[in-house]
């Protein structure tokens, strides 16, 4: 029986943060800022701008500040793509930092039972269908709905569904997918033709076949959002979504505030004792396995495969909180049983194997190192909170010390009704209050009714603040 999933969404000025738990445990954190909305799964007319012969690579014109890289510049019917050609593009990463947006011609429409390609073929379900016979009953009814183009990744709740459910939904899929060529053909590039649902839509729709049993909204206009939603397209899990009423936040009420602190921190204490310790570069993250007291009283070969079965676990958890993609190298206890090698390596990949994002997990190497590659789609937590690859102790961007010092006023706000608020900050967060963050202040103040007051204080560091009511 699958783990308990619950969705916990605080919906503040200028951000929204999403916390999923599985079976009481926090393993995935979301964070998307107004103004810096994910792009993923958005379809783009667009014109190639650049070709690198040499990579087999183009940059596209999608219409962003920075254009779409193309990895692969061979259409799908083995033509070869030159610039100034037109061409029909998904993004499939959203930019980070100078980068811009990673794109494919490999279009991939979402739905919730369904994954539909219309330019492929054939029908794959997903690996997390285990049961041989389910397999064989799920696959033969979409095989009986199916469009007779495209293909079909059939996701896991397409378990629970009816037929007419799947009808509905390639019916849906085509429909949209006509659209999308409709706008190819008459369209002039660059141009948005299908962009995804905002991002509560998103979550609902990607976690509700996963088996949501609790959506908890801090938000009254998010929730609005996710009700309507899940009554039109999610009947059955319209029941489980509600509204934080408490006076006391949603995420400081669930300890998600404290996860989030700990997840930007480099080391992760394990029961028994040991640690994991976390360390990203440009290139790649590191991840350390140290035993601590758990094998301080003896190094038997049980001790410390334990140690690193533990480890595994936990470091499967992180790697999904903190959104770490790209290589990950893992630097397990020194293990001599070729036994205990394997066992550590079948547990990783069982506990990544409920990751949204495909992670493939390669053998030890000879120096005893196991190395993860994952699939990046967003910034990671790290990314879109801290400085750029900042040492041990993270740096938190202006416009995260901003936008919590905003929360803190409407804390401040709560506590105090109709008096008046002023924030005292560090001139450089006072500036992004009035630049950056400028269109989350004025929501924060049109839902209060009344200004937050500002001022620079010299003598608080740029991650302090105060909130004075007057």
């Amino acid at each position: 029986m699958a783990a308990p999933l619950e969705l916990l969404i605080d919906d503040s000025p200028g951000e929204l943060r999403a916390a999923l738990r599985e079976d009481g445990r926090l393993v995935e954190l979301i964070v998307e800022r107004a103004g810096h909305e994910s792009i993923v799964g958005n379809v783009y007319l667009g014109r190639i701008e650049r070709v690198l012969p040499g990579l087999d690579a183009a940059f596209v014109d999608i219409g962003l500040a920075r254009s779409g890289f193309l990895a692969r510049i061979e259409g799908l019917d083995g033509a070869r793509l030159a610039e100034g050609v037109r061409v029909l593009v998904q993004a499939t990463k959203d930019g980070v930092g100078e980068k811009g947006a990673a794109v494919t011609m490999r279009i991939a429409l979402p739905g919730r039972h369904l994954v539909y390609a219309p330019l492929e073929h054939g029908i794959t379900l997903s690996r997390r269908i285990v049961d041989a016979d389910e397999r064989k009953r799920v696959g033969a009814m979409v095989a009986g709905v199916a469009a007779p183009d495209g293909a079909y990744v059939v996701r896991t709740g397409a378990v629970a569904a009816s037929e007419a459910d799947l009808k509905d939904e390639v019916a849906a899929l085509s429909a949209l997918w006509e659209g999308i060529e409709a706008g190819r053909d008459q369209g002039a590039p660059p141009m948005c033709l299908h962009r995804e649902p905002g991002a509560v839509a998103r979550l609902l729709r990607d976690w509700a076949a996963a088996g949501l049993s609790r959506v908890v909204i801090d938000g009254r206009e998010a929730h609005t959002a996710a009700l309507a939603y899940a009554r039109a397209h999610l009947p059955g899990l319209a029941s489980a979504v509600r509204l934080h009423g408490g006076v006391e936040p949603l995420f400081e009420l669930e300890a998600i505030e404290e996860e989030i602190e700990a997840a930007l921190q480099p080391r992760v204490r394990l029961p028994s004792g040991g640690e994991i310790v976390i360390e990203r570069t440009e290139a790649l993250a590191v991840v350390d396995v140290n035993s601590g007291a758990h094998t301080a009283r003896g190094r038997a070969e049980d001790t410390v495969r334990d140690t690193n079965l533990e480890a595994a676990d936990e470091i499967a958890r992180q790697i999904r909180l903190r959104g770490l993609a790209g290589r990950i190298v893992v630097d397990f206890i020194a293990m001599e049983r070729a036994d205990d090698r394997r066992r550590v390596q079948q547990a990783l990949e069982r506990a990544l194997a409920g990751d949204r994002s495909p992670a493939r997990v390669g053998g030890f190497s000879s120096l005893g190192l196991l190395e993860i590659t994952r699939r990046r789609g967003r910034e990671s937590l790290a990314e879109t909170l801290c400085e750029p690859f900042t040492p041990s102790t993270p740096f938190r961007t202006a416009l995260t010390v901003a936008l919590e010092a905003l929360r803190a006023a409407q804390r401040g706000a709560k506590a105090a009704p109709g008096r008046t608020l002023t924030l005292l900050a560090a001139p450089e967060i006072v500036e992004t209050l009035k630049a950056e963050a400028a269109v989350a202040r004025a929501a924060l103040e049109g839902a209060l009714g009344r200004p937050l007051e500002l001022q620079a204080r010299a003598d608080l560091d740029r991650e302090s603040y105060e909130i004075v009511v007057g």
